[in-house]
This record gives C-alpha cells, sequence and structure tokens, in this order.
C-alpha cells in the first residue's frame, strides 16, 4: 500500500510531504510506523503489509499546506495500491502561552482540532510550546479550530479561534479543571 500526495489545485505531485500510518488490525493494538517522506513523483510505499485487510489512518503533512488525516482500508495484494490524497494551501497559526502573570510557558501540549461547525471535528495536532510559550500550527485556508492547552498543576483550557485569525495570546490558570475562552 502506498499514498501518492497531489496539489489540491494543481494537481502535481508533492515532492517532501510527511506521511505516517496507523494501522487497526482486528483484535490487536494499533501500529504506529515511522513517517516516511514522499519522492518527486510524490509517492510513498509502505512496505511489508503482507496480505489481507488492511485499516486505517493515514496523515500527511507539509510546510505551506493544510495537513491532512484520511481513515483509509486496502486489501493487502502483490501489487502496490496508491492511496491519493491532496492537500490544499494552508494558513498558519501562530500563538503564545502564558500564564496569569504573562510569563511565557515552556512544555504546555497544545491540541488543536479543526472544524467546520462546532461538533464537526475533522482532525487533531499536537504541538507544544517553546521556551518563550510559542508554537505553530498550520490550518486549512478557511478553517475555525479549537485549541485544547494540557499542563500540570493548571486547568485544561479551551479556546476557539475564527477563520481569517493567524496570532492569538492564550492564558492559563493554575489548577486541575476545565476553563472556556472564546475569541473575538
Amino acid at each position: 500500500m502506498g499514498v501518492v500526495v497531489l496539489d489540491g489545485e494543481t494537481e502535481e505531485p508533492i515532492e517532501g510531504a510527511e506521511v505516517s500510518r496507523v494501522v487497526f488490525d482486528e483484535g490487536s493494538p494499533p501500529d504506529v510506523w515511522e513517517p516516511m517522506t514522499t519522492g518527486a513523483d510524490g509517492r510513498v510505499l509502505f512496505a511489508g503489509l503482507g496480505k489481507g485487510e488492511w485499516h486505517g489512518l493515514v496523515d500527511v503533512r507539509r510546510a505551506g499546506y493544510a495537513p491532512q488525516r484520511n481513515p483509509v482500508s486496502f486489501s493487502r495484494t502483490e501489487e502496490p495500491v496508491y492511496y491519493g490524497t491532496w492537500l490544499a494551501k494552508g494558513r498558519q497559526l501562530r500563538g503564545r502561552v502564558v500564564d496569569v502573570e504573562g510569563r511565557p510557558m515552556e512544555g504546555v501540549w497544545v491540541r488543536v482540532e479543526h472544524f467546520e461547525w462546532p461538533g464537526s471535528h475533522y482532525w487533531a495536532w499536537w504541538y507544544t510550546t517553546d521556551a518563550d510559550g510559542k508554537f505553530s500550527a498550520v490550518l486549512d485556508i478557511d478553517a475555525r479550530a479549537e485549541i485544547n492547552l494540557k499542563k500540570d498543576g493548571f486547568d485544561t483550557t479551551v479556546y476557539y479561534v475564527s477563520e481569517k485569525q493567524q496570532e492569538c495570546a492564550l492564558v492559563m490558570r493554575p489548577g486541575k479543571g476545565w476553563a472556556w475562552e472564546y475569541l473575538p
């Protein structure tokens, strides 16, 4: 089984995309495979699957494009079968996480969940803040997103960002519960 990654506008192959997958075989825990990088033809081939059914997720990332997570099912065959995925140009979302006194928070788990409308989630990606409390994510051009912040000793906080927002300043409060914030 393989993946061919194409530009959503031009349908040209995308070289240098990172492709990873999670295999769900009935009766066993998920098997996470190391990421592979597409060649000039936009393809990667996952070897060693053997014959039978394969169910799982394929994650595709490339700088400048919104990441994709796709559920896939294949019958394993002798000949390689390529699953096509199209990446759309993305918009950069930059954020900074601080505590209530304005100090940058390093090591915060930032979960960015893309959705079209509340409750209709497509995928979620995890990031970690750096020493300056900063993180960066790529979203679909017109996507809203839910941002979850998690760190031991602080309330898990949820923020919502708009379709056009490119920067956000986020605050975490000491505690152990949930807090909800809506950004303009």
